[in-house]
């Protein structure tokens, strides 16, 4: 009967989420004390004069003064969640 009116059948699956804790920030964080914010240093070679990629920060311009305590700094979580299909 059931290929005839229809059911509904839950289903589990596990997903990614950010951290309800901090917001996927990884904790309480800071603009970087090495690029000041930028995301990159400048540095010059002779007369030339080249911007990189700030390897305190990799480039995000913050960084994590404490680790979020809920997941230690991670920014996603693994969440498991359900939903009814119908089949």
């Amino acid at each position: 009967m059931e290929s005839v009116e229809g059911t509904i059948r839950d289903i589990v699956f596990e997903r990614t989420e950010l951290c309800k804790v901090c917001s996927g920030a990884g904790g309480a964080t800071d603009h970087c004390s090495v690029c000041h914010g930028n995301g990159y240093i400048t540095v010059r070679r002779g007369t030339a004069r080249y911007n990189i990629t700030c390897e305190h920060c990799s480039g995000l311009g913050v960084s994590i003064n404490e680790h979020c305590k809920y997941h230690h700094a991670e920014t996603l979580n693994l969440g498991v969640d359900s939903a009814g299909v119908a089949a």
